[in-house]
């Protein structure tokens, strides 16, 4: 419903890849991944695959209690060595999503931080 609020009806008729999504997207903007019962390791390892040439630069993170500090510091190294970035269970660490805001909200919006251009958030 979020999305609905957001974009409106949208009606896709084809659904894209999601080496064509990170394409569309940019580094800077984080793309979420929302597939209830589905892993998504397989398919951003295959995309990393069509749009790195390697699936060797993709780290995953399951949230879970006191992770937080660790996502933010896989998220930090990740912005500077051009990682793409998993972080799945988000809901797992509700006391962490202020954090993840401010740090997404720095990616998005903050022209000077240096962002690798192999850079991905999901």
């Amino acid at each position: 419903r979020m999305v609905q609020t957001m974009l409106g009806d949208v009606v896709l008729t084809e659904q894209p890849s999601l080496a064509q999504v990170v394409r569309e997207c940019g580094r800077r903007q984080p793309i979420l991944l929302l597939q209830p019962g589905l892993d998504p390791v397989a398919q951003v390892r295959a995309a990393a695959e069509q749009e790195l040439g390697t699936s060797e630069h993709v780290e995953f993170l399951c949230l879970g209690d006191g992770q937080g500090q660790r996502a933010t510091k896989l998220l930090q190294n990740s912005l500077t060595l051009g990682r793409w970035t998993v972080i799945q269970n988000l809901h797992e660490a509700v006391d962490w999503l202020p954090t993840l805001e401010q740090l997404v909200d720095a990616i998005c919006s903050n022209t000077k931080l240096k962002v690798h251009p192999k850079f991905q958030l999901f």
